[in-house]
């Protein structure tokens, strides 16, 4: 529980009281939509995102220290059912850290201005955190089994993955950016993923659905292939 719940409850907390309160009234992102509301969905995405790739890549590892590993070959399940109970794991968990995260970005937004964050898509929220979750869940299950300690797979994350959602726009809008760098954004997987998350929350986003959809799908599939390999 203090893996799986505080600490990504305390990481949001924070973000929210530095950044969504004390910059809330000076930053401006899409027409009607508060910086604070605007940092929510952001938030969902680096918490459950994170947390759904450690799940996986933390099971495995443990497995290997402990020895246990090895019995996934000789059990009568087929690689594709072991890989596909990880990644419901992932999805599991990686949605109790988005409803809690978005349970606190509710309090936030309650306490600062009286209102409520209201899930303009609820269908999509729940399939874009699925589909996120299963992407990184299968990056974790990668870097799990190539990995040889638990080094190496915080090296993956703090170097390669946290960049990615860092710079992926769970801070800022696209818009912001000049355009050069709008182009490089838009080779981010991650930009598709936080985009998607943003738009079933509040409506808005700085890249369309449907394309966030086909390009989220794609890499799901992508990664799932590597994953079962």
């Amino acid at each position: 529980a203090t893996q799986t719940i505080f600490s990504p409850l305390i990481n949001a907390g924070l973000y929210l009281l530095v950044f969504g309160v004390s910059f809330s009234a000076m930053l401006k992102t899409h027409e009607g939509v508060s910086y604070l509301e605007f940092l929510v969905p952001g938030l969902i995405a680096l918490s459950s995102l994170n947390n759904a790739l450690q799940n996986s890549a933390s099971s495995i590892m443990i497995s290997k220290f402990h020895g246990d590993l090895q019995d996934l070959k000789i059990i009568p399940l087929s690689s594709f059912s072991i890989t596909s109970a990880y990644i419901i794991a992932c999805i599991a968990r990686g949605l109790i850290v988005a409803v809690l995260v978005l349970a606190m970005g509710e309090l936030f937004s309650y306490l600062q201005s009286g209102g409520w964050i209201a899930v303009k898509h609820p269908v999509d929220f729940f399939v874009f955190l699925c589909m996120s979750c299963a992407l990184f869940g299968n990056l974790g299950i990668t870097s799990g089994f190539l990995a040889k300690s638990f080094d190496q797979i915080n090296g993956f994350t703090n170097f390669v993955i946290l960049p990615l959602i860092y710079l992926g726009g769970v801070f800022f809008s696209l818009n912001i950016l000049n355009p050069f760098w709008q182009t490089v954004a838009h080779f981010n997987p991650v930009v598709y993923v936080i985009n998607g998350i943003r738009f079933s929350v509040l409506g808005v986003s700085d890249i369309g659905a449907t394309s966030c959809y086909l390009v989220l799908g794609v890499f799901v599939l992508l990664t799932s292939a590597l994953a079962w390999a």
